[in-house]
């Protein structure tokens, strides 16, 4: 379910003249933190993101010390798009392709 969904269920099902301002804002990052989002400011990094990418970085600097160095450069060149392709998919890809 979306972040939206989970909202818009909330807003029919667990909100009521109780949450105003404040209390109403905590609650929805309460209620979206139990479905298992994270909700960040603009810039903030979360620590599975980073270790994902991380985990592309040494996949990539092991490949690099066993090809010739064009293969390795190559490895680098394509690391910044082996990293953006986790936002397609952060559990799913790996970076190696």
């Amino acid at each position: 379910m979306s972040a939206r969904d989970i909202i818009k269920q909330a807003f029919e099902t667990e909100f009521d003249d109780t949450y105003r301002g404040d209390s109403f804002a905590d609650k929805c990052v309460t209620i979206l933190h139990e479905e298992g989002f994270t909700v960040l400011a603009p810039g903030e990094l979360d620590g599975v993101s980073m270790e994902a990418a991380a985990r592309v970085a040494d996949k990539r600097a092991a490949m690099a010390g066993t090809v010739s160095h064009e293969a390795a450069r190559a490895l680098l060149v394509a690391l910044p798009d082996a990293i953006r392709a986790l936002k397609a998919s952060p559990t799913e890809t790996d970076g190696s392709e």
